[in-house]
């Protein structure tokens, strides 16, 4: 079967799954073999870093980004993994096939380097704005780093639902959210970007995806959508190495637009928020039909409402925080532990002779049970004097042996 580090390459899955359904006389999948997370003894390749990582990072020798957060698409972190450039605002790429390399003083202790990414780059966007300002992608910053300017875009952070990661930002005026996905099945993988643009009296244009030096065309309209492909010079859409792409569920007036090599999607001025998906289908190991593809798209899910993955999701951790101090040298307190959750936050503090209390910060008056808001409340140890139970809120205020947090 070949030597056991040959299944962590891609095109050797492949070759293993193909020939068993070659031996059973049946038509091989077009699903791509996922690959699976195995312990190397490397710390920095073993750590849980969880739904994605800040880092910078290259997918190629022309295309480095900065302040880049890789996002792995699969649970084994081989399957597809896109980084997206939160300077500028635009995917550098999408790959299969590994994660990155970690070559980083931060990560393996190599100086004078920065990580690259692992696998196979399928597709990716050249270094510059992902989105237009004014219908133009020229890159009008002083340096070639740092952010382009706020009024063009602005990158205003990410939501995590679960492992799925929702980014936000501002296209001028006009509010955005997006997540990157990876759809797989018999008959197709495709990277998806699911988009919701707030309301706006101007279209916005984007960079979808590019493959240097290649040749693009549209393609047929389907009952979702339409399509594009990108392919290499006197080949024809879909033969190996070539992209197809599909913009599926938009609504009226969003449409491709096609420069060279390079595919982008214009979206609507509208007056109510809009949402679409835009597919992205390589051709990895051999020829994709269009008729097969076409099945494919059409069976994608339905587009996501983003803004129900931005108010809080399921819980990631089901521990509780539980922590222990060592005495404070001014005020000799000892801090048992602290337990905290969304809602509360629950001090257990000790010193002797004192008592402890929560307070509600509003009047400082006792708070029901001991438990109060980590917003609304403070915790205190009284001194053992007659006025701890008897005194009042305005005393309280004033009394200066009150050890407050």
């Amino acid at each position: 079967m070949g030597h056991p580090e040959d299944f962590s390459v891609s095109d050797f899955r492949r070759l293993v799954v193909n020939g068993i359904y070659w031996c059973l006389n049946s038509e091989a999948p077009r699903r791509y073999p996922p690959g699976w997370r195995a312990k190397t003894g490397q710390p920095w390749r073993d750590m849980d870093y969880g739904p994605y990582l800040s880092t910078a990072v290259a997918a190629n020798a022309n295309n480095l980004t900065y302040k880049g957060i890789v996002i792995p698409l699969t649970p084994d972190l081989a399957g597809g993994a896109v980084v997206f450039d939160t300077d500028l605002l635009r995917y550098a790429g999408g790959w299969i096939d590994g994660l990155i390399d970690f070559a980083d003083v931060a990560y393996n202790g190599w100086h004078q380097s920065f990580p690259s990414i692992e696998g196979k780059l399928l597709w990716e966007n050249r270094v510059g704005p992902g989105w237009a300002k004014d219908g133009s992608f020229e890159d009008a910053r002083a340096v070639p780093f740092g952010p382009l300017p706020k009024d063009w875009v602005h990158w205003k952070g990410l939501y995590l639902h679960g492992n799925q990661v929702v980014l936000s930002y501002t296209v001028g005026a006009r509010s955005v959210l997006e997540t990157p996905s990876l759809e797989s099945e018999e008959k197709g993988l495709a990277f998806a970007r699911t988009f919701h643009l707030g309301p706006s009296t101007s279209s916005a244009l984007v960079r979808i995806a590019t493959i240097r030096d290649a040749e693009a065309s549209d393609l047929h309209e389907f009952p979702r959508g339409t399509g594009v492909a990108l392919y290499p010079p006197g080949a024809a859409p879909g033969a190996h190495g070539s992209l197809l792409a599909a913009l599926i569920d938009a609504p009226e007036g969003t449409q491709w637009e096609i420069v060279k090599d390079e595919l982008r999607v214009r979206f609507p001025a509208s007056k109510q928020a809009i949402s679409a998906k835009v597919l992205i289908t390589p051709a990895i190991q051999d020829t994709l039909e269009l008729d097969m593809w076409t099945q494919f798209v059409e069976t994608s899910p339905p587009v996501v409402d983003l803004t129900k993955l931005i108010r809080g999701g399921p819980q990631r951790w089901s521990e509780k925080l539980f922590t222990t101090g060592d005495i404070d040298i001014q005020q000799q307190l000892k801090v048992e532990t602290l337990k905290v959750n969304a809602e509360t936050s629950t001090w257990h503090l000790e010193k002797d002779g004192y008592l402890p209390a929560v307070l509600s910060i509003e009047n400082l008056s006792p708070v029901l049970d001991g438990v109060g808001s980590a917003a609304q409340s403070i915790a205190v140890l009284r001194p053992p004097t007659e006025t701890t139970h008897s005194a009042s809120a305005d005393e309280q205020k004033h009394d200066a042996t009150l050890i407050g947090h």
